[in-house]
């Protein structure tokens, strides 16, 4: 699965929340993109097309609509896998 802007955007407004920096966007944001390339197909699919969807946004729109149907499940799938590909890098560098 590609990295697009929306699961960029979405990484990069999460991280400074759970105390990263946002320089560090680019290869969390790879990282959730290969995490969701591993999905069902239904799935993977579905992910996929709203993250192009949502990349048509203006920059910094998709994470501040993550109270809307579809968008809101796609914010909290990149946040969660953001959160377990950050913390798993910081546990192997220990």
């Amino acid at each position: 699965m590609s990295t697009d802007r929306a699961l960029i955007d979405v990484v990069e407004t999460w991280l400074p929340q759970i105390g990263a920096s946002p320089t560090e966007a680019p290869w969390v944001a790879s990282a959730v993109a290969e995490q969701l390339s591993g999905l069902p197909t239904p799935l993977r699919l579905g992910v996929g097309t709203l993250g192009k969807a949502l990349s048509v946004l203006p920059e910094g729109t998709t994470a501040k609509l993550s109270t809307l149907p579809g968008t809101g499940e796609y914010v909290r799938l990149v946040r969660s896998l953001a959160t377990v590909v950050y913390f798993d890098a910081l546990e192997a560098n220990r």
